[in-house]
């Protein structure tokens, strides 16, 4: 933040060579820390009980790092990463909502499916349009009481153009279904 503000971090000018080196050395320095504390201050101020945290990063040694993060700002969290020989505990804690944060590299995002999850955390440097898809796939489960999800991740170009043409399919879909369930649609078809 500067002078008190929160301000929108976006990788705008990666290097065109390499774009996922420079955003895996952005993602290694303060930004990442950043992100996150954005991500776990929106979750906490968000207000509607029940709701979950998933933070997805590309390492172990950072998720590591990161728990200590969420720890230090007084956030009930998990860990879970190979390295930890409790992580289906701790999985299964986080599904059963004994902890409401949970960090993973790979192994919980994959098929995980605790639908409260409302916020995500993407601390990574992969960029693929179905790995993206699969982790925002966790979020975007339906829960009772649930109306909106929000995803926290760095703004490159790549993560940007996905995210667009998400939405873009979204506004369709639903522009589509409002449609079918239209009044008059249900008079042209009398």
């Amino acid at each position: 933040s500067k002078n008190g503000h929160i301000h929108d971090t976006r990788i705008t000018e990666v290097s065109k060579e390499n774009p996922t080196a420079a955003l895996w050395t952005a993602l290694n320095t303060s930004m990442g820390v950043e992100i996150l504390r954005n991500g776990v201050k929106h979750w906490q101020s968000f207000g509607v009980r029940g709701s979950k945290l998933l933070i997805v990063v590309d390492s172990q040694a950072r998720a590591k790092k990161y728990l200590l993060e969420l720890k230090s700002m007084g956030v009930n969290a998990g860990l879970a990463i190979s390295d930890e020989s409790d992580a289906a505990k701790t999985v299964e804690e986080f599904r059963s909502g004994s902890i409401m944060a949970l960090v993973s590299v790979q192994m919980a995002y994959e098929g995980l499916d605790v639908p409260a999850i409302s916020h995500l955390v993407l601390l990574t440097h992969i960029r693929s349009r179905p790995w993206i898809e699969q982790a925002l796939g966790r979020a975007w489960r339906k829960s009772q009481g649930k109306i909106e999800c929000h995803c926290f991740c760095p703004e490159d170009p790549f993560m940007r153009g996905i995210m667009d043409e998400i939405l873009e399919e979204q506004v369709s879909v639903l522009l589509e279904k409002q449609k079918r369930d239209s009044p008059e649609t249900d008079r042209e078809n009398a």
